[in-house]
């Protein structure tokens, strides 16, 4: 058995008491756990644990992949449609989920008959930032062209 400073005092003192010192597990004193000790003078004290981090707020709901619907809108329609000078804009209601997924579709408005429907099939297409809430809806022009571009508008 090894001994420490204080376990040989603590024999000692037994020993002068006329008392064994016992090895039982059940009736040994619990080990004494002491608080750290204070940092040095000049030293700043540890820092408090770092609180989890609150998600950021959400932003202005904005269109993450752009490119790839207006690819989707070049193939929508027959090329022969854009060479004879045919284009047109479709304004869309898009409901949101609160991953940005979309969650329904309304068509609001369409200048040509041709681009309503491949409108409302690519909307389900489009990706947003996340929104504040699910159930956020937004207004999108899908203006179909040689040149087509996707975009947020205002209601």
């Amino acid at each position: 058995m090894k001994t420490t400073p204080i376990a040989l005092a603590s024999l000692v003192l037994l020993a002068a008491a006329g008392c064994q010192p016992c090895t039982c597990p059940a009736t040994a004193p619990a080990p004494v756990v002491l608080p750290p000790p204070p940092p040095p003078a000049g030293q700043p004290a540890q820092p408090a644990p770092a609180q989890p981090a609150q998600p950021a707020p959400a932003g202005p709901v904005r269109i993450t992949n752009e490119a790839a619907v207006t690819r989707l809108m070049a193939g929508a329609v027959p090329r022969q449609i854009y060479d004879a000078g045919v284009t047109g804009d479709v304004l869309l209601d898009v409901t949101l989920n609160a991953d940005g997924t979309v969650q329904s579709v309304t068509d609001v408005e369409a200048t040509n008959e041709t681009f309503r429907a491949p409108a409302l099939r690519i909307a389900r297409s489009i990706r947003f930032s996340p929104p504040a809430a699910t159930g956020t809806t937004v207004r999108v022009r899908m203006s179909f062209s040689r040149r087509s571009e996707v975009e947020l508008v205002e209601p």
